[in-house]
């Protein structure tokens, strides 16, 4: 028989696991439940640390970007926060071959799924991600950064359940960022990045809370 000491001490234990590695964010698990400025502080801050070869500084930065987005457990978070980093660091260093991030992009995308068991296609996401990645960054090309924009609006809609085009406002701003954060030469003024992220994320959150609103039960 357990003493009172020791039922207590596993309770502490318990607690603890389930804080670390399943508890949700505690302001919900709503799609729609996600602070715009937090998740554009953690973006810009992973993409600024990949630029400076932090890589510690890009995984906490993930882990923070998914946690407060996708309204993940702790462990999730870091799961996906893992491959998503490498994509990040190796894509800013790459002059082509680019497809060699893809099973990184897609690996985060089954993730996200599995957490919100979703129906999307996680190859189909990751090569959507991987196309405005591509195109944001030569966007000074006739047609790339249109291209982007749609390809960023697909991506967007099939992580969070959307039409098509019902992501094109959050898509543009964010398209924009990142022709900021993957332009060649000096770093972006990272407040600007950051601020165009928040407006892209509101746009997105706004979309997401109107159609929560219309769903009749």
């Amino acid at each position: 028989m357990l003493r009172p000491g020791r039922l207590l001490t596993a309770g502490v234990v318990a607690l603890l696991v389930y804080t670390v590695f399943y508890a949700e964010p505690r302001t919900g698990p709503g799609a729609a439940d996600f602070d715009p400025a937090a998740v554009a502080r953690y973006e810009a801050a992973a993409w600024q640390a990949a630029r400076a070869r932090n890589e510690l500084a890009v995984i906490i930065n993930c882990t923070l970007y998914q946690r407060e987005l996708h309204r993940m457990s702790w462990f999730r978070s870091a799961e996906s926060a893992f491959p998503m980093a490498r994509a990040i660091q190796q894509f800013l260093l790459m002059i082509d071959r680019f497809e060699r991030v893809r099973p990184q992009l897609e690996e985060v995308a089954s993730i996200e799924r599995q957490w919100k068991e979703a129906s999307f296609e996680p190859p189909r996401v990751a090569r959507a991600q991987l196309n405005w990645m591509i195109m944001t960054r030569d966007a000074t090309r006739p047609g790339n950064l249109r291209q982007a924009v749609s390809n960023m609006d697909e991506d967007l809609s099939l992580r969070f359940g959307l039409q098509p085009g019902y992501a094109s406002g959050a898509a543009s701003e964010r398209t924009q960022a990142y022709q900021l954060i993957l332009g060649r030469g000096a770093d972006p003024d990272w407040e600007a990045v950051t601020a165009m992220l928040a407006r892209a994320y509101e746009s997105l959150r706004t979309t997401l809370a109107a159609r929560s609103t219309s769903v009749v039960y």
